[in-house]
């Protein structure tokens, strides 16, 4: 058999990172330009800024102006393409042309897929409480200014996070399921797992530092130093799916429903139909974290026996 050499082959894995932050940049730049070309057209809307000011001031009446909140769902969306999703397929190509570098080609076991959901549900009080703990987090006094742009970010992040949670009017939940839950599921399962952890793991060689590493670079990639914690548990969890399982289609299953759910749960609060609100981020009481730890530390062992069976199986 005559071995290919591919265009990325013999390259060294920190110069691949590089070819994958470039291809980010330059494609999150350019289908964020598009988005803000397009609102004018699409929705009237000549002054993009104001429209992102008044939903960092009032998120809610935003919320209630389908133009204005759909101008930046839109933005959002052709962001979250060009950051994540087609920096993923154009550098797996580079890697591997004909092959399956994105582990997408085989089914999933849907036992793998239930249980790894189940996993990432288990572990959200648990992942409440580390955001509690994080939110502490204050900077000496001679780094000030450091301190108030990180809370100006932070506050950025949960008044837009507020207005595009909103859900209205009815179709919102459709959008919301496709532009906050499906499309960066996939686009950071892509990215996250399916480039930035193998090209560590092929660097590193070792699968513990590859999860926490990509797990550490998807949460200070999301922008929000007090949520960092948190979402490093949950890059992490969704690392160890893919080591496991050698199956993408599991942690962007996990990853989908897990942001659904929660859209899901806005839709059904705005509606009156359940008195919960997920925005409230309202701490879990002990009894519920530690219960639920239980329960994410069993169902994890038990995923990891599940793996290891059916790998000796076949």
């Amino acid at each position: 058999m005559v071995w290919r050499r591919y265009f990325l082959d013999g390259i060294h894995p920190f110069v691949q990172l590089l070819l994958l932050a470039s291809l980010m940049l330059i494609f999150s730049s350019v289908l964020t330009l598009l988005g803000m070309y397009l609102v004018r057209p699409l929705f009237g809307i000549t002054t993009l800024d104001k429209v992102m000011q008044a939903a960092i001031e009032q998120p809610l009446m935003v919320a209630e102006n389908a133009n204005h909140i759909n101008a930046l769902k839109l933005v959002q969306l052709l962001a979250s393409l060009g950051m994540f999703l087609i920096p993923a397929l154009i550098f797996a190509y580079l890697k591997f042309p004909q092959g399956d570098y994105l582990y997408l080609s085989a089914r999933p076991w849907w036992l793998f897929a239930v249980v790894g959901t189940l996993v990432l549900f288990t572990a959200v009080p648990a992942v409440g409480w580390l955001y509690e703990l994080n939110k502490k987090l204050e900077l000496p006094p001679s780094w000030a200014t450091l301190q108030e742009a990180i809370d100006a970010a932070a506050h950025t992040n949960e008044q837009l996070t507020i207005a595009f949670l909103a859900t209205p009017r009815p179709p919102d939940l459709l959008i919301n399921l496709i532009v906050i839950a499906l499309i960066p599921a996939i686009g950071e399962e892509l990215l996250f797992r399916g480039c930035l952890f193998q090209l560590l793991l092929e660097w590193f060689r070792k699968g513990h530092v590859a999860v926490w590493l990509s797990a550490a670079v998807f949460s200070l990639v999301h922008g929000d130093v007090y949520a960092f914690l948190p979402r490093l548990v949950l890059g992490g969890l969704l690392a160890y799916l893919f080591l496991w399982t050698n199956n993408l289609w599991v942690p962007i299953i996990a990853h989908a429903l897990y942001n659904g759910v929660q859209v899901l749960l806005a839709f059904l609060h705005d509606h009156g139909w359940l008195a919960y609100d997920v925005r409230s981020q309202e701490p879990f009481s002990w009894p519920a974290v530690a219960v639920s730890t239980a329960l994410f530390a069993a169902l994890l062992y038990a995923l990891y026996r599940l793996v290891l069976e059916r790998k000796f199986i076949y």
